[in-house]
Formats: C-alpha cells, structure tokens, sequence
C-alpha cells in the first residue's frame, strides 16, 4: 500500500471536525480511522465531560455519502463508534472506495466527547488486490465481544476474500475473534469451539488461521465486521478485486445503486429524486417534481448540474435520512426491488421517461416555473413555505416558487 496521507490527533473531538484531503489522481483508495468512545457510566463519572446517561457516538460522512456499516439482527455494529458498545475501546474502520482526482472531505461528528486517533489515506499498489495490514490497535485491547474493527466497500468488484489471524488459549479467558459479513456470521465448523466465532482460542491455541471465501461482490455496498474477545491478533485482510474494476453503470432495466451516485447518468439521478419523493403520485405531479428539479439550474453558483442539485445538503430528504428507519432511501437504491414487482417496474420505467423528457424538455411545465414543492402532510410550515409564491397543487404536492 502507497501511504497518501497520514494524520495523528490523539484528542477528544466535541464538535463536527473537516478533514479535508487533496488527491492527485483517479484511483482507488483506503482510509482508516481509529478512535474510541465512552459509555453513558464512563462520561457519568467523568468531571470534565460529565453527561446524564449520554454515551460518546461518531458518525461519518466522506463527501456527501454517510458512512454505515451491516444492520445486523443480532448485533449493532456500525461504522459511527458506539460508545455503549466500546465502553472507551478503540475501533478501526476502514472504507475502500474509489475517488477522482481534486478535493474531498470527511466529516466526523462526535456526540459528547469521543476520542479521534489517527486518520490513514492509502492506496493500493496493485490494480487486482487490496491488502489491509494491521498496525495500531493490534492486538485489540481486552473487551468482551465488542466492535473492533468495521470494513466497508463501496462500488467494489471483489472476487474474493481472505481474512488472516490468530486467537490464542490463556487461564483467565480466551481470545475470540467473530466474523460479520453483509449481517451473516461466518461460523467455525469445529465443534469443539464457539460456533459463531471462527476464530476461538480455545481450539486454535494461537495457531494462525486463515478465512477465505470467493465472495462475487460486483459493485453495491458490502460490509465485514470483526468482533473482539479479549485480545485477537489480525495478519490482514486481503481482496482479490476484478482486473477491469471499472464502475456499473446503473441503467432503467438494471437501476441498483453502485455505492456512488456520481456513477449515474443525470437521467437516472433525476428518475431517483422523482421516484424517492413521489413515486406514489400521478404522472403529472411526478413531471411537476422534476421540473422543479430543472428550474433550479443556474439558480446558485453550485446548482449547474442535476448531480450538484439533487445532492446538495438538505434539499431532497429521501437521500439524507439514515437507513433502514426511512422506506425512500432503500426505494430509489433500488426501483421496484430489481424488478420484482412487476407493476411498481412498470411505473419505474414510466418514471425513468420522465426524467429524460424533462431534460430534453420533451413535455411542458405544468408549475409554470416553480422549484419547490412540499406536502399537504407536512404539519410544521417551514419559513421557505410561506415565503414562496404559490404556482399549483398536483394531488398532495403544492408548487410553489422561491426567488433565492
């Protein structure tokens, strides 16, 4: 791995923190960020960050895409440090992605008062393999079946993958080391161990043992989780990636989200924001939304292109609210669930037009100029609500214009 940038800040982080970083070529890159975080007892106790029953959480943020990991049934594990889960353990999490050349942008947004160690930016030397070794936080300090470290891939083409370590036997307890891919546990087939720890110290007595599995991943997100028992020892994490790792193109018949929206054509980004906020509408109000959608051009400095309009901060809430708690965001990932629902499909494809005729202007304005809308079930009228001029109202949607 090629080091591109390497930060050390061994501080508690209480407000929103930018880390901004410069690339110097189109490629694929790997960020690991270590930090901790305190559960509500350890910041009760506390005398300088002392907090009723508030556990330290961090979420993240790269660009514009929030950062999660698997929601599993069983377990809640996430990329955001949750210090009820670390109890002031560090976590590593890592984010394979692929970025352009320019300039980029990490958010990290603490809640109370974790704490940030260190931010690695590296890449990988070989265009068919990505290979992740461990050098802070190995082996895990002492806990007890926590969060460790949590991986996430994002518009990958991996072929397969290898997970090397080791677990050791000792009088007090074992070191364990559990295995979470996309929310399944991989399981360890000898009996004589724990059974949903495929590494288990009390079998392997400190022998390296090695996970290999051909995974298949062609773009999309996918998640590895690895929880602690004690202190496990990680070798590393290997991942045979496709030769011609070119991104999907997202496409009406095949509309599943890559992991990146910049992956798709202005058509289809324009098609999700219809489908995420109106899918249920008639076919007039849905060309009333993406027409609000094109009226918004050249409106700001930033708004000269679909792209920079649609995912702009806090314009269109069916990107921005956190999965799974809200239905659009899974929706306009993927239109009618790849084409199971034959009906919804029919209506996807329907929408899909619409977006390319509002581009072309292949079909009128029926807001006569409006660029924003809002719902008839919104019950908190916004400022901005009142302060437009009223243009239309299309079954439940009401369009209005704003001048700024």
């Amino acid at each position: 791995m090629k080091l591109v940038k390497e930060d050390y800040f061994n501080k508690i982080i209480t407000e929103k923190y930018p880390y901004d970083f410069d690339l110097s070529e189109d490629g694929l890159y790997l960020f690991e960020v270590i930090a901790s975080a305190k559960n509500w007892w350890q910041n009760l106790k506390s005398l300088k960050f002392r907090s009723l029953f508030k556990d330290d959480d961090i979420s993240s943020v790269l660009d514009r895409l929030e950062i999660t990991t698997s929601n599993s049934g069983d377990t809640d594990v996430r990329s955001a440090w949750n210090g009820n889960e670390l109890k002031g353990l560090f976590k590593t999490v890592l984010i394979a992605i692929r970025l352009k050349q320019g300039k980029h942008i990490l958010y990290l947004t603490p809640d109370q008062s974790p704490y940030l160690k260190s931010i690695k930016i590296s890449q990988p030397e070989e265009n068919n393999k990505l290979i992740y070794y461990p050098t802070d936080n190995n082996p895990a300090q002492a806990g007890s079946g926590r969060p460790w470290l949590s991986f996430v891939l994002i518009n990958l083409t991996v072929q397969n993958l290898a997970i090397s370590a080791k677990t050791s036997k000792s009088k007090r307890d074992d070191d364990d080391l559990k295995l979470i891919m996309d929310g399944d546990t991989q399981r360890n087939e000898d009996k004589k161990a724990h059974q949903d720890w495929y590494w288990c110290g009390k079998t392997s007595k400190g022998a390296e043992k090695k996970f290999t599995k051909p995974v298949g991943w062609n773009g999309g997100l996918h998640y590895l989780d690895l929880l602690a028992d004690e202190s496990p020892f990680l070798y590393y994490i290997e991942l045979e990636l496709a030769v011609n790792n070119k991104p999907r193109i997202p496409t009406a018949d095949d509309p599943e989200w890559t992991g990146d929206f910049n992956d798709d054509s202005e058509q289809m980004i324009l098609a999700r924001v219809i489908w995420g906020e109106a899918r249920s509408t008639s076919k007039t109000a849905r060309i009333a939304v993406a027409w609000t959608i094109r009226n918004r051009l050249g409106m700001r400095k930033n708004w000269d292109t679909y792209h920079n309009i649609i995912l702009d901060n806090n314009q269109y809430s069916c990107f921005w609210e956190k999965p799974p708690r809200d239905d659009n965001i899974k929706e306009l990932r993927n239109p009618a669930d790849g084409g199971k629902n034959i009906r919804d499909m029919e209506k996807w494809h329907e929408t899909y037009e619409i977006a390319g005729q509002v581009i072309d202007g292949a079909v009128p304005d029926p807001t006569s100029g409006a660029n924003h809308y809002y719902d008839d079930s919104v019950k908190k009228k916004y400022k901005w609500m009142t302060e437009g001029k009223f243009k239309i109202k299309i079954d439940n949607l009401n369009y209005i214009y704003l001048a700024k």
